[in-house]
């Protein structure tokens, strides 16, 4: 697995990250796509909306367990959206506000400066069952 490019935000270090990203602040970063991939975002145009999958390169995996922020309680590392985890691969959902050439501004970003992108996947809001549907799922049924 490689890079396809790399994130500019405005946060430096962990700590500044918000927890999740968000569509509301009005905070924007933008990726720097490389030039070999260009073609790829040839269909994407401001306003839509995409899942950035990243990879975590400052984190260190520190176990199956980690510390929930949220819930405030050591929680096992898959139910939780901490950057420790065994592959380092983050997921955000974000809103592209401007693309040109190989750069895209978005919206909602939770990632460090520098951060290498793995990839770009469109998304549909309304696209994937809210939480609640899936909670209140019939046991069983697939």
């Amino acid at each position: 697995m490689f890079p396809i490019g790399y994130i500019r935000s405005p946060y430096q270090k962990g700590q500044a990250v918000p927890a999740q990203g968000d569509l509301r602040d009005g905070q924007t970063a933008r990726i720097f796509l490389l030039p070999q991939y260009k073609e790829g975002i040839a269909d994407l145009k401001a306003g839509d909306y995409g899942v950035i999958l990243f990879h975590f390169h400052y984190a260190e995996q520190k176990g199956l367990t980690v510390f929930s922020c949220k819930f405030q309680r050591p929680m096992g590392v898959f139910s939780t959206r901490s950057p420790h985890r065994p592959n380092a691969i983050g997921m955000t959902i974000v809103q592209f506000i401007r693309i040109v050439g190989c750069e895209l501004e978005f919206r909602g970003g939770d990632m460090l400066d520098g951060t290498p992108v793995l990839d770009i996947k469109p998304w549909e809001p309304g696209g994937f069952p809210p939480a609640k549907d899936l909670n209140n799922d019939e046991k069983g049924s697939n």
